[in-house]
């Protein structure tokens, strides 16, 4: 067998390929401001590499044309946030080159630009949101040891403990 030729399938690898490759799942709907367009993401199984994958999609909310993927998926993206005016979407991936570290990009959706890489973080990004100005106005970063200090405070009636980023130009 050359190298360029797929292995076969063992009987179990078979099954799961049957079972689970088959499995797309739709989720995180980011319905665009002005409502024309909705970002979402495609959740699958590549059963050659063994891995999910998420990809972002985009589809009109009147269904005129089909849904088209923005994303290869290749580092799993996810939590797509619409600006304000709707002329970029910011969305959270696995694109650094340190493993385990998320990165935040912003994509613009209104003509032609390039993906920007806004931030790169450790251990996640969460809870992307932009302010009314299109900054981005909230990125937080989970920190295990900040989680529970933050749920002391919380239960004592303080506010959490978040690292924020802003502004980011656009």
């Amino acid at each position: 067998m050359s190298e360029n030729q797929p292995h076969p399938l063992s009987r179990h690898a078979e099954i799961a390929e049957r079972i689970i490759g088959g499995i797309v799942a739709a989720s995180s709907p980011a319905v665009s401001p002005d409502g024309s367009s909705i970002a979402f993401v495609v959740g699958t199984v590549d059963m050659v590499t063994n891995k999910g994958r998420a990809q972002l999609w985009l589809a009109a909310a009147d269904g005129g044309t089909p849904p088209r993927p923005l994303t290869n998926g290749e580092k799993n993206d996810s939590q797509a946030t619409w600006s304000p005016d709707g002329h970029s979407l910011a969305f959270v991936s696995a694109r650094s080159e340190k493993k385990g570290e998320a990165t935040l990009h912003i994509l613009p959706m209104n003509g032609p630009g390039e993906l920007r890489t806004v931030a790169s973080m450790k251990d996640g990004i969460g809870d992307v949101a932009f302010s009314p100005r299109r900054y981005l106005d909230r990125v937080y970063q989970p920190d295990p040891a900040r989680a529970v200090r933050s749920r002391r405070r919380e239960l004592a009636g303080a506010s959490q403990d978040r690292t924020i980023l802003q502004p980011a130009q656009r």
